[in-house]
């Protein structure tokens, strides 16, 4: 049996994207369901503060009403930050999009899931899913996709069609929302970081460990705790490529006992640097690095403003040498016809 249902996301924190990816759909793996997602559309004539319109027209969209508060889109708007003039004209450079839509078909769900608990499962998967995608958004951007300071989750309903083709309405998942962050042209998602972040979530991909790590660091407000963490991404980077270089041939134990002897960032990074990755020199991950995070994590001591940047700049250009970011690729997104 197939379970066939479409829906409304409303995303906990809105994705700044390229005016090129509105209407475009994506196609998705999420544990076993073949989704695809389409994003919103301008209403012709939109500019300055215009707001974003379903993708295609469906009575169905009368429902995501209550998640229009306050005079907002549940679909995301075109925010005054995000547009350039020249003369008369107007150029979209960035849109903020609160809300997708999405069809579905779930060929191995009909044995054990209750009609009354697919918009719950369906729900809990997708965070597990797009979870991984917004971790590999925030990596290559600058956006801040969940409010730290909150528990934030997706949220939906959905509408599930049986064979005869009538349509349930299900109750769907709910979660506290976040606000809008602005962001300028070159920091916006484009359609091919887009279907990268969707491709690699519905392959169960997130991004390498040392780089979570740093962009957590990163982000971090606190200068001390911030290069301690970043310290941590590099060294962690470090231990990576020194075990990929060593090959299969040597057990994890010897391994983890060359590491151990190789003493700390420094010496790591000497022992990398034999296998000809090009790290930074021995003196400035020394003096501005380990010194730093050192005086940060035995001493308390929080760095000036100055040598916190120098600090976080030698932890990437490791990380970078060690464990290269993987970029987002040619996009697969498509532009399709209205369904209802």
């Amino acid at each position: 049996m197939t379970l066939r249902f479409a829906g409304y996301l409303h995303l906990p924190m809105p994705l700044q994207v390229s005016p090129e990816v509105l209407g475009l759909s994506y196609n998705c793996l999420i544990e076993g369901a073949s989704v695809t997602i389409t994003f919103p559309v301008l209403a012709p004539g939109g500019d300055i503060g215009a707001r974003l319109e379903p993708p295609y027209p469906s009575q169905r969209w009368e429902y995501t009403r209550s998640w229009d508060q306050d005079g907002e889109s549940p679909w995301g708007r075109v925010s005054i930050s995000l547009v350039s003039q020249v003369g008369s004209r107007v150029r979209i450079r960035a849109v903020g999009v609160a809300g997708l839509a999405f069809r579905a078909d779930c060929r191995n769900w009909g044995q054990d899931v209750k009609t009354v608990d697919v918009g719950v499962r369906f729900g809990q998967l997708f965070e597990l899913w797009y979870g991984l995608a917004r971790q590999w958004f925030e990596l290559w951007t600058p956006q801040d996709l969940v409010n730290r300071e909150l528990s934030l989750h997706p949220e939906g309903q959905l509408w599930l069609d049986d064979e005869n083709g009538a349509v349930q309405m299900l109750t769907g998942w709910r979660g506290p929302l976040g606000h809008v962050q602005l962001l300028g042209e070159d920091q916006v998602l484009t359609s091919d970081a887009v279907a990268s972040g969707f491709d690699r979530a519905s392959a169960g991909e997130a991004p390498p460990l040392e780089w979570l790590l740093y962009m957590n660091a990163s982000r971090n407000k606190d200068r001390r705790q911030s290069v301690i963490e970043a310290a941590s991404a590099a060294e962690v980077a470090a231990q990576t490529a020194f075990a990929e270089k060593l090959g299969n041939d040597i057990s994890d134990d010897v391994v983890q006992l060359l590491i151990t002897q190789a003493n700390g960032l420094v010496g790591l990074t000497n022992v990398v640097r034999g296998f000809g990755l090009e790290v930074p020199s021995k003196n400035a991950i020394q003096e501005k690095l380990a010194k730093v995070r050192n005086m940060a994590a035995h001493r308390g001591a929080t760095p000036e403003e100055e040598e916190y940047r120098a600090a976080l700049g030698v932890a990437r250009d490791i990380i970078s040498a060690t464990s290269p970011m993987p970029l987002p690729a040619r996009s697969l997104a498509r532009q399709v016809p209205g369904v209802s």
